[in-house]
């Protein structure tokens, strides 16, 4: 197979262009995202993160903080209506946005924000490599990581919470977010053994733990600029677990709606044994990269 059919960024993008998703705003079709996609990311920064790893907590905290210091206003909120409150959140600005064709009408952060060399801040939950996006290698990265059964249990938590899932944790894992999240941190693994990579690894448990200098840490690695540690401060308070879940409580009353579940560090005693057994036969076989976690 030639090399360019094997490489998944290339028939992703393929994929976009032939099977448009439809999505709104988005039109792959066009001259403004193949400028995306071939687009130069050596100014631009790529957060990644399997999902419930602590990714929305930290871009939450930095947008705040890069808008406090800009001295503009950060509004946000829910929108009234029926579903989950993870699906009506609303933003005036949105900083971090998906390393995909839902970036293409996203303004570069250096002409909202004077001073601050970025085109673009991208995020991703997929593998290294899954991004339609070309050139990725190139940007500054920027790793959060957490422990894989305590994530894997946060997710699963979490898509009970917002109706996403039906089924129990153990089928959870196998029908795929086993294999997923080993092969998510399999392929992470996998560039870090690059050469000139710019990258920064970033771990769940210690942002909770040393929360101030995590994020004060990781602003100057994002911005390349010192934050306040009084901005820094209020924007830690306002997304804190508690914070948040009060919103949540006063604007919705049926929990179930709630997107959020209870902002722990480890969740391994609500693990039934057989699962964490399930879980670690398999990390044991074929986790490649451990990132320094024991299991």
């Amino acid at each position: 197979m030639p090399f360019f059919l094997s490489d998944m960024r290339f028939r992703r993008t393929l994929e976009d262009i032939l099977f448009p998703a439809g999505k709104e705003f988005v039109n792959t079709r066009s001259l403004a995202y193949l400028k995306l996609v071939l687009a130069d990311k050596r100014k631009s920064v790529l957060i990644a993160s399997f999902p419930n790893s602590g990714y929305a907590w930290a871009g939450s905290i930095l947008e705040y903080c890069i808008l406090k210091k800009a001295g503009l206003t950060y509004e946000t909120g829910y929108k009234d209506g029926d579903g989950p409150l993870i699906m009506r959140r609303k933003k005036n600005f949105v900083l971090l946005t998906p390393a995909d064709s839902r970036s293409q009408n996203i303004r570069k952060i250096r002409e909202v924000f004077s001073g601050v060399d970025i085109d673009y801040c991208l995020h991703t939950h997929g593998a290294w490599k899954y991004s339609p996006l070309w050139g990725l290698d190139s940007a500054r990265t920027l790793l959060i990581i957490r422990n894989i059964p305590v994530t894997l249990f946060s997710f699963f938590m979490k898509k009970k919470q917002i109706r996403a899932y039906e089924n129990g944790f153990r089928s959870f894992l196998e029908e795929g977010s086993l294999r997923e999240i080993i092969g998510y941190y399999n392929s992470w693994g996998d560039f870090l053994q690059k050469k000139g990579i710019r990258c920064r690894i970033f771990k769940y448990e210690d942002m909770k733990k040393d929360t101030l200098a995590q994020f004060a840490d990781m602003y100057e690695y994002v911005f390349g600029k010192k934050i306040e540690d009084d901005i820094l401060a209020d924007g830690i308070d306002i997304f804190s677990f508690d914070r948040q879940k009060q919103i949540e409580s006063n604007m919705e009353k049926n929990e179930s709606l709630h997107s959020l579940f209870r902002g722990a560090i480890d969740y391994s005693n609500s693990i039934e044994p057989e699962a964490m057994n399930l879980i670690l036969s398999e990390i044991r076989k074929n986790l490649k990269h451990d990132f320094g976690y024991s299991y």
